[in-house]
């Protein structure tokens, strides 16, 4: 059986431990019949990653191959696969149920897998599918919005958290619905940034965003992207978020939230877990690999753009542990991406 590289962990230990992520050998995947098997050439890390790193507190018998963003190429193809040829360039989000990216090889449904952006390099291609496939399902799928509706000029929309990785998405895939786009930062690189991927108005989170915002002439909001805590910010959405307008989050909670507030305005909620389809194995799973593909087309037309800001160079044990702790730092602005 021909083997492969990978980078794994076995529970949560200090990232100045060596063994908190280390190399090991493993045998490459085989394919399942609707499977790819993908040469990996360039990954991202992403807050789920350190998320699920940090949620192993018992040790596993068997190391765990972690990472979610792919960009590589097709290298063998399971018996039923129709989209995708050996040779083929793409990039995929993977799946939270499967071994991940941080290994030369990755088995990888086809459904969720689309080609990559024929005019950006493996490194920035890899900062795209997470977090612009949560932005999307976020904005177009849940909230609604249109490319082509003229109504959305007269909305606002707020995203809480708008220079991390899904932030920088939101505001670039809701710049192209003409809406009005006021985001939350407060390091000036932070600010400058979201500025940068097309942000109207760039507010202080540690401030009051009600104040800040009717100080910049928007007298509620339309619509909330909430990418940070939704704890922390219920009670100051719940004050300026317009009678039937929409919230939508992707970080749960640890204790229960009165909704009557809500209620009363007729606010429509929803969660937002980019994994779901391919958890499931839903029915509409091959949607993702087709939003993946329009974002590609939008990258390719200069559209859009990648968000990535970090590159580090090879698959090491020791990259990850560094990607790893400016994670926990929350240092990061835009996307970090490993190029193998």
């Amino acid at each position: 059986m021909p083997k492969m590289k990978a980078i794994g962990f076995t529970q949560e230990l200090p990232l100045t431990n060596d063994q908190s992520f280390f190399e090991f050998e493993t045998d490459l995947p085989t394919p399942n019949k609707r499977d790819l098997i993908v040469k990996i050439k360039a990954i991202s890390v992403n807050p789920v990653d350190a998320k699920t790193f940090a949620d192993q507190k018992t040790a596993l018998k068997q190391p765990k191959i972690l990472g979610f963003d792919a960009v590589g190429t097709v290298y063998q193809t399971g018996s039923d696969v129709t989209k995708f040829n050996i040779g083929d360039e793409v990039y995929y989000a993977g799946s939270y149920i499967r071994p991940g990216s941080y290994a030369e090889y990755q088995a990888v449904d086809e459904r969720i897998v689309a080609y990559a952006p024929k005019k950006l390099a493996a490194k920035d291609a890899a900062s795209i599918p997470l977090t612009f496939l949560t932005a999307y399902e976020s904005l177009i799928e849940k909230m609604h919005l249109s490319f082509s509706d003229p109504k959305l000029l007269d909305k606002t929309l707020l995203i809480i958290n708008g220079a991390g990785g899904v932030g920088s998405a939101a505001i670039q895939l809701a710049r192209l619905t003409q809406i009005r786009v006021a985001a939350t930062a407060s390091r000036p690189e932070s600010i400058e940034w979201a500025k940068e991927m097309g942000a109207d108005v760039v507010i202080n989170h540690h401030e009051n965003l009600e104040d800040q915002l009717m100080d910049e002439g928007a007298l509620g909001v339309d619509y909330v992207l909430e990418l940070h805590s939704l704890q922390q910010y219920f009670d100051q959405i719940t004050d300026l978020i317009n009678p039937l307008g929409t919230v939508v989050s992707i970080i749960g909670v640890d204790q229960s939230i009165d909704l009557i507030d809500w209620k009363r305005k007729a606010i429509n909620f929803c969660w937002e877990w980019m994994f779901a389809r391919s958890y499931y194995q839903t029915a509409d799973m091959a949607r993702q690999g087709e939003i993946l593909q329009e974002v590609a087309d939008l990258l390719d037309e200069g559209k859009l753009k990648p968000t990535t800001t970090t590159v580090m160079k090879g698959l090491t044990a020791k990259n990850i542990r560094a990607a790893h702790q400016l994670l926990q730092d929350q240092s990061l602005v835009g996307k970090l991406v490993i190029e193998f």
